[in-house]
């Protein structure tokens, strides 16, 4: 073989393994908070919260997988609702809550995969935020 074609193999393999190697999602869902009062927050990983005009909350979850082909990510939006937030009323408030609240490693091919979230939650404007940021209450 000549060192051009040794070359050509190697960014051919590369290039093959850095397209499979990271896989990336934006996902989004909206919640009605119509006659709502009280929001808790019950959510996995950082949260940034941003007032909007909306009537409802939206949110916008920002995934990244990297060491695993899309397919393993659509494995854990669809099958495993990994990234899902559902929303449940409670007695006198609203929760917003992570379905999967533990999210163990990533492992594909006997490899780790590296994970990152962001979560973006849209607030209507009539809500505030609490100081520690897990409570938004209708402003009076």
């Amino acid at each position: 073989m000549t060192f051009h074609t040794i070359k050509l193999l190697l960014l051919f393999f590369s290039a093959n393994t850095l397209l499979q190697a990271q896989s990336q999602r934006v996902l989004h869902q909206t919640f009605e908070v119509n006659g709502i009062e009280e929001i808790h927050l019950d959510l996995y990983g950082e949260v940034e919260l941003i007032p909007w005009a909306g009537a409802q909350i939206m949110s916008e979850t920002q995934v990244r997988l990297e060491g695993a082909p899309p397919h393993v990510l659509k494995f854990f939006i669809e099958e495993k609702e990994r990234y899902k937030i559902e929303g449940v009323l409670g007695p006198d408030y609203f929760v917003l809550q992570s379905v999967d609240k533990t999210r163990p490693q990533i492992i594909y091919k006997s490899n780790e995969c590296y994970e990152e979230v962001k979560i973006r939650l849209f607030i209507p404007e009539e809500f505030e935020i609490s100081e520690d940021g897990k409570v938004l209450r209708r402003k009076l």
